[in-house]
Parts: structure tokens; C-alpha cells; sequence
């Protein structure tokens, strides 16, 4: 058996309000943008590597 998506803590909400609270919450799923993927990069070109004692480099 599946737990229930949500549950009333407080209060005795018709099947109306129940059932626009569903609608409302799987309308925002629908429309939430998916999560944006993980970009691996490979080590190597996340260090700085060697800089010359006389380099521009601050």
C-alpha cells in the first residue's frame, strides 16, 4: 500500500477543497523546469597548473 501524498493536519477540508489542493499541487510538478544536469569536467582542468614566478598572474 502507498502512502498518501499529502495529509490534512488541522481542519476538515470538503472533497472540493481537497481536490483543487491536488490540482494546484500537480499543475506546479507540470510546469516546474527539470533539473539541470551535472556537467562532470575532468580534474585536469580544474587546476591551475604551474605559474611562472615573473607571470602576470595576480
Amino acid at each position: 500500500m502507498t502512502s498518501p501524498a499529502f495529509r490534512v493536519l488541522k481542519g476538515e477540508p470538503t472533497d472540493e477543497e481537497l481536490a483543487a489542493l491536488a490540482i494546484a499541487l500537480l499543475v506546479r510538478a507540470a510546469t516546474e523546469p527539470p533539473p539541470a544536469p551535472v556537467v562532470h569536467r575532468p580534474t585536469w582542468l580544474t587546476t591551475t597548473g604551474y605559474t611562472a614566478p615573473t607571470s602576470w598572474a595576480a
